[in-house]
């Protein structure tokens, strides 16, 4: 984290300070001293010494790869990912050659990556206290607004503080997004399928870096920078969505583990509220429906709500924990009774 605040700082400068060292080929001697400190990091690697790795078997049956990648879970989490990373690296890459096209200097569009960057790494400090105190799910939401912030800000206008101020809020959204994300992703696998999981989240969420990174230019020459900030607001929406359907995909299955009727359609009836009050909050948003009044659960301001929507997830998480609690002494077979 610290080296990444250092990286902030030190790549936009050495940027604009060996711009034009080479008259002829622009942006040469930036090319150039980028490889420069990359070399100079090299023998700090090779001196790097790790202590060994003790290694210890993982106890527990690992499920096929596509067996996981299919669950609910894993689904939101690395969409969460994906959508919140590749978004990132999509805007990063065409915000300055929109300033520039904008009439902006190079240098007012590296100081721009300058406080992006830093806003990226700064709050990292304190991300994983905040996902502590206010849970992984709102975390990677409020990350994903800041995001969908960022394009809003930079749909009001070309000048240079809504340029800096979006990159800022992409940065921050970013951190949250991602960070959270990765710790939703932690609630997909069991021990002994860790590696393989998070590899495969890896290889989707950087192979859509690359591919956002290449494409920026060519859709920012298509469909102008306006045109990108629309773009991404749908995506941003739909992993929202899929953040409240996830509380109702885990209230099926604590549903399908009780033992009695009543505690699992109480979880179920629960989760149908906070997801349908979400689903009309979106569609009032989008303008499909006319306003109704009702706030975005785990999000919106408003007391009744937070009070209501904190007492729904208590009571889901009371039942859970007595499935948790009875499941070594009620049979595997077991059926659910209907009649009780």
């Amino acid at each position: 984290m610290v080296g990444g605040l250092f990286a902030a700082i030190i790549g936009p400068q050495v940027v604009i300070w060996t711009r034009d060292a080479l008259p002829a080929t622009p942006f040469a001697g930036s090319f150039y001293s980028q490889a420069v400190l990359a070399l100079l990091a090299l023998p700090l690697l090779m001196g790097l010494r790790l202590p060994p790795t003790a290694t210890r078997e993982v106890a527990g049956e690992a499920r096929p790869l596509s067996e996981i990648a299919r669950t609910p879970q894993f689904i939101t989490a690395a969409t969460a990912g994906v959508v919140s990373y590749g978004l990132m690296a999509f805007l990063m890459t065409a915000a300055p050659m929109a300033m520039v096209g904008c009439g902006h200097s190079v240098g007012e569009a590296a100081l721009g990556i300058q406080w992006h960057v830093l806003a990226m790494f700064a709050p990292s400090f304190v991300t994983g206290r905040l996902i502590a105190r206010f849970g992984k799910r709102r975390i990677t939401a409020l990350g994903l607004i800041m995001i969908a912030m960022a394009g809003g800000l930079a749909l009001l206008g070309l000048e240079l503080l809504h340029f800096w101020g979006a990159l800022i809020l992409l940065g921050v959204g970013w951190n949250f997004g991602f960070i959270g994300a990765t710790a939703l992703l932690t609630e997909c696998y069991r021990p002994a399928e860790r590696a393989k999981v998070q590899a495969f989240n890896d290889f989707l969420v950087f192979g859509t870096v690359a591919v956002a990174s290449f494409g920026s230019g060519e859709l920012l020459h298509t469909a102008g920078w306006n045109g990108i900030n629309y773009g991404m607001l749908p995506l941003v929406a739909v992993v929202l969505l899929m953040l409240y359907l996830w509380i109702f995909f885990r209230a099926i299955e604590i549903f399908r583990r009780c033992g009695t009727a009543f505690p699992g359609l109480l979880v179920l009836g629960l989760a149908l509220l906070i997801t349908c009050q979400a689903l009309l909050h979106i569609m009032v948003t989008v303008n499909l429906i006319p306003e109704t009044g009702q706030t975005l659960p785990l999000i919106s301001r408003g007391g009744s709500s937070v009070l209501f929507t904190t007492i729904a997830r208590g009571m889901s998480l009371s039942v859970s924990r007595q499935n948790d609690e009875q499941s070594h002494d009620r049979p595997k077979n077991e059926e659910l009774r209907i009649g009780d």
